[in-house]
């Protein structure tokens, strides 16, 4: 799904309590002033909930600052997932990865290390490669993944699968072990490859062993990666293997009714409930438990602006910590002085806008802080 800037009739007395502390949160140096207040404890749990951190992967845009850390970690989020274009990071197919921006992505993983954080690197193309992307960023001025005009997908003659295996050996010669690496995320929302993916997604893996056997890695689903039709688009990716045994499989879930995260229709519209997002991760959670293998939820969100989905996401995460599942919420918007004069500033999806915390950080504070939910028992971290 192509990111864009992008009511609970009756508050429960917990989510009172939580939604009252978002008055107390900190926020960074550079988006408006907020009281200051002692951190709460680090959640001990072994099934953390963390955040996208988005921009990186458009033409115009930067890594998150040391701001935009701190305040991350102040609320007690460790784990960072950051969304990469490929075009950027290499801009010909078999060429050399560009050394500025790897510099930055490397900088910024040690930054989040130094901080004891995690950082997911996440290849943000949808299983395609723009072969046009410097033509469009000088005709347009900008270029964002999967919307080229020369968008070609993997496996095709302009992007064999021998590019991709490429991108990922240099990708993980380049990154292994920085302090602050957890994961390499091999492709985000993959879509439209037919049969072709499971094989697609084990030349990456094979690339990545042959120079990294520690670094965990984070295979998507194709059509999206969606949890709820998972089986049926992807009941044979478990064929993938690792030989360091270091793999989850990677979905994706929102709530509004086509599963798109733009939600155009009010909750009671879509017909939504507050068991909506439990029930439609199960497939890909009863998939991960038929084949013995470990999972993670990329994405999932919900709008600010309207209370009622906050008990969607707070049952969700429950169903999910519960089976050992951690995830990464979309979205933190931070903004750059080379954004787009047209980029919207307020994203009713993210965790703050202009300086102030939006309602769902409230729900993430629950999910990771020592009063949250307790880890489950007899599962092993995801997060080591």
């Amino acid at each position: 799904m192509m990111k864009t800037a992008k009511t609970l009739p009756l508050f429960s007395m917990t989510c009172l309590v939580f939604l009252l502390a978002l008055s107390y949160l900190v926020t960074p140096a550079h988006a408006g002033p907020l009281a200051e207040v002692t951190a709460l404890t680090p959640n001990p749990a072994a099934v953390p909930i963390g955040i996208n951190m988005s921009e990186a992967e458009y033409s115009w845009g930067s890594f998150p600052s040391a701001a935009d850390l701190a305040y991350i970690k102040s609320n007690n989020i460790t784990l960072i997932r950051l969304p990469i274009a490929w075009e950027r990071a290499q801009p010909t197919l078999f060429g050399a990865l560009n050394s500025a921006y790897i510099s930055g992505l490397r900088a910024f993983i040690a930054a989040a290390g130094s901080q004891g954080m995690t950082v997911i690197v996440d290849v943000h193309d949808y299983g395609r490669y723009n072969i046009k992307w410097a033509a469009d960023l000088a005709a347009n001025g900008v270029a964002t993944p999967n919307t080229g005009s020369g968008e070609s997908i993997i496996g095709s003659t302009a992007v064999p699968t021998s590019a991709f295996a490429d991108l990922w050996t240099k990708l993980a010669t380049s990154l292994k072990g920085t302090v602050g690496l957890g994961y390499y995320g091999i492709m985000n929302e993959p879509y439209d490859m037919g049969t072709t993916w499971p094989a697609i997604a084990q030349a990456a893996v094979t690339a990545i062993r042959s120079v990294d056997m520690n670094t965990q890695i984070l295979v998507p689903g194709t059509q999206w990666s969606s949890a709820f039709w998972w089986p049926r688009d992807n009941g044979t990716l478990y064929t993938v293997t690792d030989p360091a045994n270091k793999m989850l499989f990677e979905a994706h879930l929102y709530f509004d009714a086509n599963g798109s995260g733009t939600y155009p229709q009010t909750y009671a519209a879509q017909g939504a409930t507050p068991t909506w997002g439990v029930e439609r991760v199960q497939p890909f959670l009863t998939w991960l438990t038929q084949h013995h293998v470990k999972g993670f939820i990329g994405e999932f969100g919900v709008p600010g602006n309207d209370p009622l989905w906050l008990p969607v996401l707070d049952n969700f995460l429950s169903a999910i910590q519960a089976a050992g599942v951690s995830g990464t919420y979309w979205n933190y918007a931070f903004h750059s002085p080379s954004d787009p004069s047209w980029w919207p500033v307020n994203d009713p999806m993210s965790i703050i806008n202009n300086g102030q915390a939006n309602p769902q950080m409230g729900i993430l504070l629950k999910h990771n802080t020592a009063s949250g939910p307790p880890a489950p028992t007899g599962l092993t971290a995801i997060v080591q």
